[in-house]
């Protein structure tokens, strides 16, 4: 799996914890970049600064679609 996961770019929404946590975790330890995507509120800015400069966090909440950059895809 890692070998196909090294040009690869993941975003995990959740991703700050629980399954989101351990999938970000998975991909990051098989190569991939990964874009930790989880409520400002959340621990995911701490997280993607633990696993290093194969991620980052991007504050998001998937609840409101107005925020999402394809929206008109989902409508």
């Amino acid at each position: 799996m890692a070998a196909a996961l090294q040009k690869a770019v993941c975003i995990v929404t959740g991703g700050a914890s629980g399954l989101g946590l351990a999938t970000v975790q998975r991909l990051a330890q098989n190569g991939a970049r990964v874009v930790v995507a989880d409520l400002p509120s959340s621990d995911g800015e701490n997280v993607a600064k633990e696993l290093g400069e194969s991620c980052c966090f991007a504050p998001t909440d998937v609840s409101k679609v107005q925020i999402l950059p394809c929206t008109r895809l989902i409508r």
